[in-house]
C-alpha cells in the first residue's frame, strides 16, 4: 500500500492550490459575446524566428493572416503564430474609444493546466493614425524561467495579452495610457483608436516589464507555431457615428429625386420643403456646435416653426 499512498500524496500535492502563492491579477477575461466590434483587417504582419537564439533560422509560419480578422471562434487552430518577437497590427474600421473599464480584449489559444495556464504572452500597443504607438504598461512578477512545455501562473502578469485561456479575451483599459507622452501630445486620441499591435515577448527574460523585471513565458518554442498565437482582437467600446453625420445622411435622402404623383397637392409640396428647411437648420447647428460633449439645442423659431411659420 505504501507505493499507492505515495502516489496519492503526490497527486494531492500537484492538485493543491495554495492561494498564498497566487498572484494578485485575477480578472476573469471577456467572452466574445461581450464585444461590440472586431478588427476588420490586418495592416501589417512580421513573423519572428522560431528561436531568437538563431535569428537566421526558420521563422514561425502557422496560420493565415485572415485568421485574426473578425470574431474570436474558440478554435485553437484559428490563429496566427508570431514567432519570437514577431508582431501583427490590426485595423479597426469602427474605432475604439475609452469608456468605463476595459476597452479592448485580445484572444490567444492558451489552455489550462491544474497548476496554471499553457500560453504565450505579448505586448499590446495602440495608435490612432497607424504611425505613433503607445504600449500598455506591463507587470511580470514571476522571477523564474519557464520551460518549453511548462505552464505559467497568469495571476503573476498584468498588461500583457495571453493571460486567459482560449475563449476568453484579456482586457485592456485605454485609461492606463492617459499619461503616455504620445497621448498627452495629442498624437494618440484615446477616443478614436484605430490600430492595435500585438508583439510577442520572446519569453527568455530578454524583455522586461515596466519595473525592469524580466518577462518569462514558455521558452524555447522552436516550432512553426512558436511564439504568441493570436486568435482575434475585439472592442468593448466603439466610436459611434456623430450626430452631424447621421443628420447629413438623412437630409441627403430627402433630396434624392423620386417620382411624384401627377396630382400632388401644392400644400403637400410646401410642407415637404419646410421640413427640408427645418432639417437643414438642425444640420447647420450640429455642424457648427462645439464637439464633443455639447448638447444640440434649437428653438422652434430657429427651425422655422415659430408662431408665424407655415408648419405651425
Amino acid at each position: 500500500m505504501l507505493p499507492f499512498a505515495c502516489l496519492f500524496a503526490a497527486l494531492a500535492f500537484v492538485l493543491a492550490v495554495d492561494p498564498a502563492e497566487a498572484g494578485p491579477y485575477t480578472d476573469p477575461g471577456h467572452p466574445p459575446l461581450a464585444m461590440a466590434g472586431w478588427a476588420s483587417e490586418v495592416d501589417e504582419m512580421v513573423r519572428g524566428p522560431v528561436d531568437i537564439a538563431n535569428p537566421a533560422g526558420a521563422h514561425a509560419s502557422f496560420g493565415a493572416p485572415a485568421n485574426v480578422v473578425g470574431t474570436a471562434t474558440g478554435n485553437s487552430l484559428d490563429v496566427v503564430s508570431l514567432g519570437d518577437g514577431g508582431r501583427v497590427t490590426l485595423y479597426f474600421g469602427v474605432g475604439i474609444h475609452n469608456g468605463p473599464g476595459d476597452d479592448l480584449a485580445v484572444y490567444e489559444n492558451g489552455f489550462p493546466f491544474v497548476d496554471g495556464l499553457f500560453t504565450e504572452l505579448a505586448f499590446v500597443e495602440v495608435a490612432s493614425d497607424g504611425l505613433a504607438y503607445a504600449r500598455f504598461p506591463a507587470t511580470a512578477l514571476n522571477a523564474f524561467p519557464i520551460g518549453s512545455f511548462d505552464p505559467l501562473d497568469p495571476t503573476d502578469y498584468h498588461g500583457l495579452a495571453g493571460r486567459h485561456e482560449i475563449g476568453l479575451g484579456t482586457g485592456f483599459d485605454l485609461a492606463a495610457l492617459a499619461s503616455d507622452p504620445l497621448v498627452r501630445s495629442g498624437d494618440i486620441d484615446l477616443m478614436n483608436v484605430r490600430y492595435v499591435r500585438i508583439v510577442d515577448v520572446v519569453g527568455n527574460g530578454s524583455r522586461v516589464d515596466g519595473a525592469g523585471r524580466p518577462i518569462y513565458d514558455p521558452y524555447a518554442t522552436p516550432f512553426a507555431s512558436g511564439g504568441f498565437d493570436l486568435e482575434a482582437v475585439g472592442a468593448l467600446h466603439v466610436v459611434e457615428p456623430s450626430l452631424a453625420s447621421g443628420l447629413l445622411a438623412g437630409v441627403g435622402g430627402l433630396f434624392v429625386r423620386t417620382p411624384r404623383r401627377r396630382r400632388a397637392a401644392r400644400s403637400t409640396i410646401r410642407v415637404g420643403r419646410s421640413l427640408r428647411g427645418a432639417l437643414l437648420a438642425v444640420l447647420a447647428i450640429a455642424l457648427t456646435a462645439p464637439m464633443p460633449g455639447r448638447a444640440l439645442t434649437a428653438s422652434f423659431d430657429d427651425l422655422g416653426m415659430g408662431p408665424n411659420s407655415f408648419l405651425n
